[in-house]
């Protein structure tokens, strides 16, 4: 079985950033987004003058899926839709955050209930409680 890999940073954070599920890196560490694609979101936090300690930084599944692959989370006896339910009811409701970063489709569907992550970005979306947030895609950040 791989590490759990649970959410870190700020109690009360105005931004939440969802990732998909851990990789290597992550898993090793346990903790979210310190890998290649947690580079990236620094440097994106960076240019946008946002504190990393200043944001909650988590993923839909906490444990790396086999072969990075998430058809597979079956292997390691992870059900989707309970993950999805555990973010809710453990991080998001208890945090309260003022805006949710979905990064990857997942992470999208578990705040959104809508998938096609390309479809939204940039959009004003409302998440599953009703609550309306932002999308911000990585090129609004200018990386892109």
């Amino acid at each position: 079985m791989p590490n759990y890999v649970g959410g870190i940073g700020s109690v009360e954070p105005k931004l939440m950033i969802i990732g998909e599920a851990p990789g290597k890196y992550e898993d090793e560490a346990q903790i979210p987004f310190i890998g290649p694609t947690g580079k990236i979101l620094d440097d994106c936090l960076f240019k946008a003058g946002i504190r990393r300690s200043d944001t909650y930084i988590t993923n839909v599944i906490k444990y790396r899926p086999p072969l990075n692959d998430l058809k597979k989370l079956h292997l390691i006896g992870v059900d989707i839709g309970a993950s999805m339910n555990e973010l809710w009811n453990n991080e998001i409701n208890k945090l309260h955050p003022n805006c949710i970063l979905a990064i990857g489709d997942l992470a999208l569907q578990a705040v959104c209930d809508v998938s096609g992550i390309l479809n939204y970005r940039g959009s004003i979306l409302t998440a599953r409680d009703g609550i309306t947030m932002k999308n911000f895609p990585v090129d609004y950040l200018g990386l892109i």
